[in-house]
């Protein structure tokens, strides 16, 4: 497939869906941080790291509000 964008022809399209390309570390974490804030719920480097970084929303949003 190609894609055409302000008449530049593109034969690939990367998505980076894991933070191999871009480093979404960051962000995600302050995302967390923010959203359990809210909720008066404080996340732990260690849940970070075991329900939050590499595991599907879903999945994080059950292990944050039971």
């Amino acid at each position: 497939m190609m894609l055409m964008t302000k008449n530049k022809l593109f034969s690939a399209v990367v998505f980076d869906m894991d933070g191999v390309v871009i480093d979404t570390r960051k962000p995600i974490e302050a995302f967390w941080h923010t959203v359990a804030g809210e909720h008066n719920i404080v996340i732990s480097t260690e849940t970070m790291e075991r329900q939050i970084h590499g595991c599907p929303a879903r999945q994080t949003v059950y292990a944050l509000f039971p």
